[in-house]
């Protein structure tokens, strides 16, 4: 999987959209208008790209516009930055402890819908708990913290998903009680990690399966068909990480695992959004080698993935 640079894109003479699309490219030094740093790629008929910011040497991954214009951006490398009145801020909002092996690392970013009262910024991200294996098997974490002014509030992180993370000893969900509360990422890609709000204030959060190149593959692969596993997943859940009572496969336990599931059988829908009307998640899912697919996330739905791609 490749990501390609962060753009903005006109329908002159009014800003139409800011286009992130696939791709990991931590070597990447600039953010580049209308066309890929080596491959020039043509604007559809109507559009101009424009320059928005350069020095975005860690991987951009995500964004999110503020109200007041700010754009939030996330990098592989754990680093959220804003870019204030077109020029990016040399301090960073927050610096998480992430794993950035491939395709691991700070993955998502929203902006609560009432960000312009209480500053929540939600973060999907690879945990990192043991720097001296790199390579080995890690967990994901949810987390939301809070802005001031231009930077994260000191001590405010607050995890809402994936409580259980790996250590030295454990360093695997499968090394934790079937439904913990625990996000694998045993391999190094199919991290997920897509987040989008519906209009009544529930967030949508994508989980990969993490067991591509994983070492026990066989053992994780099952995972999207496992309810009590929060892997291969869109879940649906409260600001607070509780799991609403609507949800199709709510137990009447707002924090089991089951209970946060919207849909399940996804290999890796690293892409979401949700659409303004119906409030249902778009899924841009990874195929294995034939397909790669655009999927309406309706409740209960079951995509297939690993039996079926």
């Amino acid at each position: 999987m490749r990501y390609l640079p962060l753009r903005s894109v006109y329908l002159a003479p009014v800003l139409a959209a800011l286009v992130l699309t696939a791709g990991l490219i931590p070597s990447a030094a600039r953010v580049v208008s209308g066309q890929d740093s080596n491959t020039p790629t043509p604007n559809p008929s109507g559009f101009v790209g424009e320059l928005v910011v350069e020095g975005l040497d860690w991987g951009v991954t995500d964004f999110a516009f503020a109200p007041d214009g700010r754009i939030f951006v996330t990098t592989l490398a754990g680093f959220v930055v804003v870019i204030k009145d077109g020029v990016r801020l040399p301090k960073p909002f927050i610096q998480l402890p992430v794993n950035s092996l491939t395709e691991r690392g700070l993955i998502g970013l929203a902006l609560d819908p009432s960000f312009q009262t209480n500053g929540y910024v939600y973060l999907f991200y690879t945990y990192e708990h043991d720097p001296s294996d790199h390579e080995g098997p890690k967990t994901n974490r949810l987390v939301r913290v809070t802005a001031e002014g231009d930077v994260a509030f000191p001590g405010s992180e607050v995890i809402l998903l994936g409580t259980v993370v790996g250590e030295p000893s454990r360093p695997s969900c499968s090394d934790f009680p079937a439904g913990a509360d625990c996000l694998p990422a045993d391999g190094k890609s199919h991290i997920g990690g897509s987040l989008g709000f519906s209009s009544d204030g529930k967030l949508f959060v994508g989980t990969g399966e993490a067991s591509n190149q994983a070492p026990d593959y066989l053992a994780n692969i099952m995972l999207p068909f496992n309810l009590d596993s929060l892997a291969g997943k869109i879940l649906r859940i409260n600001p607070d990480g509780s799991a609403p009572p609507d949800n199709p496969f709510y137990t009447g336990d707002p924090t089991a695992n089951r209970s946060k599931v919207w849909s399940y059988g996804l290999r890796q829908p690293f892409r979401m959004a949700v659409q303004p009307g119906t409030d249902l998640p778009f899924v841009g899912d990874v195929g294995a080698s034939s397909w790669e697919e655009i999927n309406v996330a309706v409740p209960g739905a079951n995509f297939g993935w690993p039996c079926y791609e």
